[in-house]
């Protein structure tokens, strides 16, 4: 078991639109916030997702209205006036996940062999271990009875799914938060029996929220862990860089 960094935990088709998609379970994180959680991919297996986020192909596995919007682009070709070849770029994204960092680098291990294929022999790596679903990707894009795997190896976890609005992901409760942004839609997701995560641009939770321990770095989720889809409602106040607060405060606009 020396030297494996990730197992490969599904490869398959994605249940959002049917096309290949991978999850990778990385074993080791220094992510600042969330602490050393087993932190799972779900990722495009044909594309890079830094590609797939630029051509809109991340739909195999994103079901988030974060995802900003495509915008066409021209190139000339050669240097010869007139003669171009089009192309689009993601604009307004305001998702946390960077697809040109660790996302790119997993898909690029998996291509390359570097993390073996869950089995009776390497599931003790994740034995007793806390897991993230996920770092990037939604859950809800691969079949249950994977999380219901790593799950039952795991002393705890956290979940988050924007697909909650959807009757066939029901089973994602016991596991998930419903990852909200408008004070409507959080209450529609308490009427249907999940717990919340919410995204506001303000600090103020409503009744019956509690602000993310995690924020400012005070607690990391592998200590707090409420966010297991059973416990409470949380908020968290648009954090990043400012040209990303600025599109998330654009983009989601309360109803007046």
């Amino acid at each position: 078991m020396k030297g494996i960094t990730g197992i490969t935990v599904f490869d398959g088709k994605s249940k959002l639109n049917n096309d290949d998609i991978i999850v990778v379970a990385t074993l080791n994180s220094e992510n600042v916030k969330t602490g050393n959680l087993v932190q799972t991919w779900i990722l495009p297996k044909n594309i890079s997702p830094l590609v797939a986020v630029n051509l809109g192909k991340d739909s195999s596995t994103c079901a988030c209205n974060l995802r900003g919007y495509l915008r066409e682009q021209y190139h000339n070709v050669g240097g010869i006036v007139g003669i171009t070849h089009k192309t689009t770029t993601n604009k307004s994204r305001v998702c946390y996940v960077s697809t040109f960092s660790a996302p790119q680098a997993v898909w690029h291990k998996f291509h390359r062999g570097e993390y073996p294929f869950l089995d009776q022999n390497n599931q003790k790596l994740l034995s007793g271990r806390k897991i993230r679903l996920s770092s990037v990707g939604d859950p809800s894009a691969v079949p249950s009875k994977v999380w219901k795997k790593l799950l039952s190896l795991s002393i705890g976890w956290t979940g988050y799914t924007h697909n909650w609005k959807n009757g066939q992901n029901r089973h994602l409760k016991s596991f998930c938060q419903a990852s909200t942004n408008l004070v409507e839609e959080t209450k529609l997701a308490w009427s249907l029996g999940w717990k919340t995560f919410r995204i506001s641009k303000d600090n103020k939770p409503l009744q019956g929220e509690i602000v993310c321990p995690a924020s400012k770095h005070k607690v990391k989720c592998e200590q707090c862990m409420l966010c297991n889809g059973q416990r409470v409602n949380v908020m968290i106040k648009i954090h990043g860089t400012k040209g990303k607060i600025a599109a998330f405060n654009q983009l989601i606009k309360e109803p007046k």
